[in-house]
């Protein structure tokens, strides 16, 4: 994964490559990027402070593909809210700064195509949906 700084049109400023097959990112406002990196054995989430350039703190892990096929932050909360398509049933969990502790499933059997991206919108830590594109 490559990052880039305005105005985006040059070289780019950090390459992290220790997420292998990201397939999900997510922002926080103190500048925390969040991916999901999927492979076919092993699927993890985890957070690099900026520059980018440190080791990533691992937040949820798991053998074989699906966790983490879509990541939200809460503005109000920080909480993380992680779309996991695997195992089955797929389950939406909420992680709590600093994400360390033991998260919260608050949806599970989440109907979508399997293997499909989802789209999660966390507006605030009392609504939050999950829905294939």
């Amino acid at each position: 994964m490559t990052v880039y700084a305005p105005p985006y049109a040059g070289s780019p400023t950090t390459t992290i490559s220790t997420a292998l097959s990201p397939g999900a990112v997510a922002l926080d406002a103190a500048g925390d990027l969040f991916i999901a990196s999927e492979r076919a054995d092993f699927s993890t989430v985890t957070v690099y402070g900026p520059p980018y350039t440190g080791t990533p703190t691992t937040i949820s892990s798991g053998t074989g593909p699906g966790i983490g096929q879509a990541l939200a932050l809460d503005a109000v909360t920080g909480d993380l809210f992680i779309a996991n398509n695997t195992p089955s049933p797929s389950t939406v969990t909420v992680y709590a700064p600093p994400y360390t502790g033991t998260p919260t499933t608050i949806s599970t059997g989440v109907n979508g195509p399997p293997r499909s991206r989802w789209m999660l919108r966390a507006t605030s830590s009392l609504q939050t949906t999950a829905q294939a594109p």
